[in-house]
């Protein structure tokens, strides 16, 4: 049985990410909510900060801040 996020075969030249790669499992507890703005943000940061594929563009904005900081 294909993984339920499985949309076939990927195309070599644009790979997937790796952040959203990974194998998880449903929680027990079941209902639904939204994320609060601070959430979200805090969600997005830490899936950004984590992902391989975005890391030399971090890199370059943390250059850049260290140039306006000086």
């Amino acid at each position: 049985m294909p993984n339920r996020n499985d949309e076939g075969d990927s195309d070599p030249l644009f790979p997937p990410i790796s952040i959203f790669n990974q194998n998880g499992r449903g929680s027990k507890k079941r209902g639904k909510r939204g994320f609060t703005d601070m959430e979200m943000q805090s969600t997005v940061t830490h899936v950004l900060l984590n992902c391989p594929e975005i890391q030399s563009y971090v890199k370059i904005f943390q250059m850049a801040e260290e140039l306006c900081l000086r």
